[in-house]
């Protein structure tokens, strides 16, 4: 992600935009909000994966409700080259997607990963020649069912799903968490976003 070229001519400095929140009560800031914004989307979120997805493209890609990746992919929760936290929301996602054990040895590690790894560990649902299309045909079948129901059938359940995943994790996270990075702690004590959809 190039922050500094998207950024040009703006007044703050980048690193002010990414941590800014609009209030208190807002658990994400901006860097977070990108990651993990597709988890609050009334609607499923697919995710095609192609080339090379480290770091902040594989955070994004993590939001994702399905994910598409093509053979030749290569993941990687890069930030440990630089010894980073992957705050903008890996540390929630990964543990939802696999074992915590797993989830510490990538993120410790940086390790760089083919696309049939990342299948094995859960970091993508399924990898295809064509992840694009494989996305476009699998948002078909999703929907498909839906045609005669209400449309925000879909969203609840995405979201009922979300809730029940949530509460896993409530009872126990003693990690402290700093203003700048509260989604590398416990966001599990707040309730999910409630979402109105009309039909």
């Amino acid at each position: 992600l190039d922050v500094n070229s998207l950024m040009k001519g703006m007044s703050l400095k980048p690193i002010d935009v990414l941590l800014r929140r609009e209030s208190e009560a807002q658990v994400a800031c901006l860097a977070q909000e990108v990651a993990y914004l597709w988890r609050e989307v009334p609607a499923p979120v697919i995710a095609a994966v192609h080339g090379v997805c480290f770091g902040g493209g594989l955070q994004i890609a993590l939001g994702a409700d399905v994910r598409f990746a093509s053979p030749t992919c290569k993941l990687s929760v890069m930030e440990a080259k630089w010894g980073l936290i992957p705050d903008m929301s890996a540390t929630v996602t990964m543990r939802e997607l696999m074992g915590i054990d797993q989830a510490k040895m990538l993120t410790m590690t940086g390790r760089v990963m083919p696309a049939a790894d990342a299948l094995e560990y859960g970091l993508v649902s399924e990898l295809a020649e064509d992840p694009e299309e494989a996305a476009v045909r699998h948002a078909c079948e999703l929907i498909a069912p839906y045609a005669t129901q209400p449309r925000s059938a879909l969203a609840d359940l995405k979201l009922k799903l979300l809730a029940e995943r949530h509460s896993l994790f409530q009872p126990h996270n003693p990690v402290s968490v700093s203003p700048t990075n509260s989604l590398s702690g416990n966001i599990t004590s707040q309730d999910p976003p409630a979402l109105s959809v009309s039909a």
